[in-house]
């Protein structure tokens, strides 16, 4: 509409300028045609005179001639005299009709040449004037047409757009549901860490009579982990609107890997026999954890061991303690969620692994060290 409106004006304003200009073109050749007329007009008037002047000097010679003759001769009658004057009247009356005809003839001719200077002043003005039309509905149309084009295209744009969008949300919500089918895998695999622990703990909360109240502070601080990673899901992250190419790694919060994220409601698996590390290899660990290497273990073992323990990613080895005869113990802490059962039992020197069962105490002796509640602890065989 805009373009229509804008060739409309443009076409209007080519016009109008034609118009003004022919109309100008006319009345020139207007005052032109009269500027010419009247000087054709003058020039008869001039000699129209010329000749009546010379036809009245004509006729008073003749009649002057007449008389000097009648008078000489003294043989003039009346006829002759009246005569005479008639010849001089006719003289002069011809003399006045031969320039009125001048007159007439170049007044036609002025008017002539007047109609047909006007005329053609006409005929081009009118020229200009469609040459103009026809050269404003040109532009009208080309403006209308680009318009047009441009529309379109950016009717196409938009659409191209408006489905790139629709890819790109699509895209994000797949994004979003992997990033959370991978949490609750995570959490999945987290949450036997929290029921093999809650297991332990009551185990041994009997076996040593530990106070009950410990053993309750253990379980609240579980279950504020387990508050906390909740209100943590209950906020989605944002979603961006921009293309990716691969798919970001689920977020993973400290409670996350701490606690499950949904309900556990099967009962607890029996322990696996020493060695099994089939599932059990997959638990993470995190946090302070005692490994246990039972007698007879050799001294180039343990060492090679303790070197390797040093260089495994987010562990830090504190301390070791015990013997070769009588066994080892090596506290380490784990900074971030680690399955370590799968770690250690990849290292060259460890033949099997497994986390410590209620009696496996007296393969080697926990070492006590003032925690609040018992270290998990991983039993491994060196090879032989």
């Amino acid at each position: 509409e805009e373009a229509k409106n804008k060739a409309g004006d443009d076409a209007g304003s080519i016009v109008s300028q034609a118009e003004e200009k022919a109309s100008q073109m006319v009345d020139e050749a207007k005052k032109q045609a009269e500027n010419y007329a009247a000087s054709i007009i003058a020039e008869a008037k001039e000699n129209a005179s010329q000749i009546i002047e010379e036809a009245r000097n004509k006729a008073e010679e003749n009649a002057g001639r007449v008389v000097s003759e009648a008078e000489q001769t003294g043989s003039q009658t009346p006829d002759e005299a009246k005569r005479a004057e008639e010849q001089v009247i006719r003289i002069l009356a011809q003399a006045d009709e031969t320039a009125r005809n001048i007159t007439d003839e170049a007044k036609h001719k002025a008017e002539d040449h007047v109609r047909k200077l006007v005329a053609e002043a006409e005929e081009k003005a009118n020229q200009i004037t469609e040459e103009a039309r026809n050269e404003a509905e040109e532009q009208a149309m080309r403006i209308v047409t680009e318009a047009e084009r441009r529309g379109g295209q950016i009717v196409e744009e938009s659409k191209k757009q408006a489905e790139d969008d629709t890819q790109i949300l699509s895209e994000a919500e797949q994004t979003a549901s992997q990033i959370l089918d991978e949490v609750k895998k995570k959490a999945k695999d987290n949450a036997r860490i929290v029921k093999r622990e809650a297991a332990r703990l009551l185990t041994t909360a009997k076996n040593k009579k530990i106070r009950e109240d410990k053993v309750e502070e253990v379980f609240e601080r579980m279950h504020q982990n387990l508050l906390s990673l909740v209100e943590g899901l209950e906020k989605p992250p944002a979603i961006s609107m921009k293309k990716k190419t691969t798919v970001p790694e689920p977020p993973e919060t400290e409670a996350a890997r701490q606690v499950p994220i949904e309900t556990i409601t099967e009962e607890p698996r029996e322990q696996p026999s020493p060695g099994q590390d089939e599932g059990e290899n997959l638990d993470l660990f995190e946090g302070h954890v005692e490994l246990a290497l039972p007698p007879p273990i050799g001294l180039d073992q343990m060492l090679q061991i303790h070197k390797t323990m040093k260089q495994i990613p987010y562990v830090n080895v504190l301390n070791l303690g015990g013997s070769v005869d009588k066994g080892i113990t090596i506290r380490i802490f784990v900074e971030t969620p680690t399955p370590l059962l799968r770690v250690i039992g990849e290292m060259p020197a460890v033949d099997k692994t497994w986390e410590a069962r209620p009696g496996d105490e007296k393969l080697v002796p926990s070492r006590l060290g003032g925690e609040e509640y018992p270290l998990r602890r991983i039993i491994m065989t060196a090879k032989r």
